[in-house]
């Protein structure tokens, strides 16, 4: 009997996990190693003694992704409602804007004369072309530069495959939605739903941690791998080591390349850059803080950009009487505010959240913060070229990429997934020396292959 082919998977996020169901359906052995104590990476969830479930940030996935994870009937769709301040003013997004005569103008105009525009060569002018000056300066440009780190002109167009269009269609999408009760069917793709599930995203790492034959070794982190000719043949960990046929990464691509002793393989990407998060959670004596899912706040002076409360989307999320939030700040992983804890975090936005909030500190009883290093992928214009060429495929032969950060593409849940799927698919045609055209440049990124119907580059719903 012909002996399994072993696939060593690093990271157990979505997009590991999810490969190594499919590789192990496939016929393959598995082995995933996590450097973190808990599976679920930038996803991971939260459970405490005191009733408070909670994601690593707020995530939710469509009815299509639950069905392929077989978790439909434990989950349930979500009223989707987001708000964003500007100053003291809050605006529901998008239909809220028509309280602002100037933003309605600045996409009005946006659409009347976009097609006698030149091409956007990056965001900004991406942003002016599409939605106006107006509404650019005021919300997006502010919004993205916080969020990335870099001037709205220093940023890939590449980027705009993850905003929202400005078109007739849209405005009819979201005139429904809300008479929905923000229940929907999403806007790319009919017959799917954004939905969660009951007791958290746990529930995703529940369902494929239970595959037959699985093999998940947490607090292992890699420390070397070593090649020979264009082959990895060993990789170290703390307490063991593995001699793998073929290998996915879903780790950072700086972590991946630091601990490989043949440097040259990914030396082109090292000039690729991540943002880092500092997610701060609170638990607070109170029913309810925010009107909606979350609020967002693109304002520069403001350290966070965001701020989520989890029981909106599912109020067995947090014990009767109270609630849980999260703020969420983007930052450099050398920043001193990325080095803060909890309290100096805290003290940084004490007074905003009083003003939004009536929010004061006798009010939380519990706080805690998660740092995420390599949280988004940085789409930069000067690196374009570089980050729009990584595939799957690697000098290599039998080491592969995949996922969010694995392979440097900013997908959402159900695109990681996909990615794991194709990277599956891959390896299982290279071993049975079959032909597959899924790995041929046509990154989540690439301008030159993607484009869609709604005025964007890049738009790719997953």
């Amino acid at each position: 009997m012909k002996a399994k082919k072993t696939v060593a998977i690093l990271g157990a996020g979505i997009t590991g996990l999810s490969a190594a169901k499919k590789l192990i359906s496939m016929g393959f052995d598995v082995e995933v190693f996590e450097k973190e104590a808990i599976v679920g990476g930038l996803a991971r969830s939260f459970s405490d003694p005191d009733g408070f479930i909670y994601d690593n940030g707020p995530r939710f996935i469509f009815s299509t992704l639950a069905e392929k994870l077989g978790i439909s009937d434990i989950c349930s769709s979500v009223q989707y409602y987001e708000y964003l301040y500007i100053g003291e003013k809050k605006y529901q997004f998008p239909l809220g804007f028509i309280k602002n005569p100037l933003y309605c103008i600045s996409v009005g105009l946006s659409m009347l004369t976009r097609k006698f525009k030149s091409k956007p060569s990056h965001l900004q002018d991406f942003l002016y072309v599409y939605y106006g000056k107006k509404l650019s300066n005021d919300i997006l440009i502010p919004l993205i530069e916080k969020w990335s780190g870099q001037p709205c002109d220093k940023v890939s167009i590449d980027f705009a495959f993850r905003l929202l269009p400005t078109s007739i269609t849209y405005i009819l999408y979201s005139l429904v939605k809300k008479l929905r009760r923000g229940k929907t069917e999403d806007y790319y793709r009919k017959s799917r739903y954004i939905v969660y599930p009951e007791g958290g995203n746990r529930r995703i790492f529940e369902a494929l941690l239970s595959t037959p034959g699985l093999s998940v070794h947490v607090d292992q982190e890699p420390l070397q791998i070593t090649t020979d000719n264009d082959r990895v043949t060993q990789i170290q960990f703390k307490d063991s080591s593995i001699s793998p046929d073929y290998v996915i990464s879903t780790i950072p691509i700086p972590s991946l390349h630091q601990i490989i002793d043949k440097k040259s393989v990914l030396l082109e990407y090292q000039t690729l850059s991540y943002r880092a998060i500092s997610i701060l959670f609170l638990k607070i004596h109170k029913n309810k803080v925010l009107e909606g899912l979350w609020d967002w706040f693109p304002e520069s002076h403001l350290p966070f950009y965001r701020i989520s409360e989890y029981k909106n989307a599912d109020s067995r999320l947090a014990p009767k009487g109270k609630t849980l939030i999260s703020v969420e700040f983007a930052c450099s992983a050398d920043s001193e505010l990325a080095a803060f804890d909890a309290t100096q975090l805290y003290q940084s936005i004490e007074e905003e959240l009083k003003k939004r909030y009536q929010l004061s500190r006798s009010d939380i009883f519990e706080m805690k913060v998660e740092r995420s290093f390599h949280a988004y992928p940085v789409l930069k214009k000067d690196t374009e070229q570089i980050h729009r060429t990584i595939s799957h495929s690697t000098k290599l032969s039998n080491l592969f990429l995949a996922g969010r950060t694995g392979a440097f593409q900013y997908k959402m849940t159900e695109g990681c997934y996909q990615s794991a799927m194709d990277c599956a698919e891959l390896i299982y045609a290279m071993e049975h020396k079959k032909d597959l055209n899924i790995d041929q440049g046509e990154t989540a990124t690439s301008s030159q292959n993607f484009s869609d119907s709604f005025g964007r580059p890049n738009a790719i719903p997953e």
